[in-house]
């Protein structure tokens, strides 16, 4: 399952506004009023998502009612089509979820799903909305999950460069570090059994350009039973650079890996 916005703001929504619509966010932009009076007028929030047959939509908010009647919708296969809506119908702060199943009848190159909330029809209304989460679940389409993350510091003291995780930012499924001074070698966790059953996630990997900003490292020889990847550096150019003779005594070489998965 997938969730968006994974973040309690309100930036990863569309804001519509038209006609007498009023829409104002807090100033932390983690809630927002809609409000529109006239037949012609519209204030809510939106987000349109790519969809295949199978998915089942869960749509969540938190909302209260001001006046009126303020709505929410799930919309397919195309904006303004509604086929599940609900009225926000409590002037307390409430907790709503609305479902919608994308049909197998799916045509993959036209039609698209859509979640709506505030005030989008001829319904004049009011309300306060925040907390928007929408979940994608099933489908024909893997929804990938990190199997590892994380900002590596490769120090280089006393003329020996050493491996470890920047605690100062998110990291997860990192199990142990080794640097040679030409390869870094990060264990994370294994992904199939010994007798090599499963699936390799796929591997992304770069520097920041803190120090040596045209040194490009790349991800390879993943041995799956194990979880070990080694990370390799190259000048651009086909050939492979030892890190440990490229830095300085007290630079900081910042190495950023992630591996994805279904």
């Amino acid at each position: 399952m997938s969730t968006l916005p994974i973040t309690r703001y309100l930036d990863d929504l569309d804001s519509v506004v038209s006609g007498d619509g009023v829409f104002t966010a807090n100033s932390e932009n983690t809630s927002v009023v809609c409000t529109s009076g006239a037949t012609s007028g519209r204030s809510y929030v939106r987000k349109i998502l790519p969809t295949t047959q199978g998915d089942f939509i869960t749509f969540r908010f938190s909302a209260r009612r001001i006046s009126g009647t303020p709505q929410a919708s799930i919309d397919y296969p195309l904006a303004g089509s509604s086929k599940n809506v609900l009225t926000i119908d409590t002037d307390d702060w409430m907790e709503y979820e609305m479902n919608y199943p994308i049909p197998q009848t799916h045509n993959a190159s036209t039609d698209i799903a859509q979640c709506t909330v505030g005030t989008f029809t001829s319904l004049a209304g009011s309300a306060e909305i925040a907390n928007v989460r929408i979940s994608v679940d099933g489908g024909s389409r893997g929804n990938p999950r990190v199997w590892c993350m994380g900002l590596i510091a490769l120090t280089k003291a006393s003329g020996t460069t050493t491996a470890s995780i920047n605690k100062n930012f998110h990291y997860s499924g990192i199990l142990n570090l080794a640097f040679s001074g030409s390869t870094l070698k990060v264990t994370t966790l294994p992904t199939v059994t010994t007798n090599n059953i499963g699936i390799r996630p796929i591997f992304d990997v770069s520097m920041t350009d803190d120090v040596l900003p045209d040194v490009i490292p790349k991800a390879g020889s993943y041995t799956a039973s194990t979880g070990i990847v080694d990370v390799k550096f190259s000048n651009g150019t086909g050939s492979f650079v030892n890190i440990n003779s490229l830095l300085s005594n007290g630079e900081i070489a910042y190495v950023f890996i992630r591996a994805t998965g279904i």
